[in-house]
């Protein structure tokens, strides 16, 4: 499992907009074991959506997105993830616990 933070320099991007980075977070079994950073490179929406497909990306964290994009996203088969602050591993780490502890109740 991969998850993609939205990143504004070391915190969460607060608007999908003032995206300069990603952080990819590599996931097994619930754990991350690995992280990379990815530049956003100014990319249009399509192009990110495509990028999205090709490394795998099964959830995008972000603090505000507009309607278009979040459309986009969620049809790439991304689970997508507002109103996120702060630490993008803290973020990461919190939609892990939510969806792997929905899994165990």
């Amino acid at each position: 499992m991969r998850v993609a933070v939205a990143c504004d320099g070391l915190v969460v991007a607060p608007y999908f907009v003032q995206t300069t980075s990603y952080m990819i977070y590599n996931v097994e079994r619930g754990i991350i074991v690995g992280s990379n950073n990815l530049p956003a490179l100014d990319k249009a929406v399509g192009q990110l959506v495509e990028l999205i497909k090709a490394i795998g990306i099964d959830a995008f964290i972000v603090g505000r997105i507009d309607n278009d994009t979040a459309v986009a996203l969620r049809t790439a088969g991304a689970d997508l993830i507002t109103n996120a602050k702060d630490d993008p591993l803290l973020a990461a780490q919190g939609y892990l616990s939510s969806i792997f502890t929905a899994v165990a109740d």
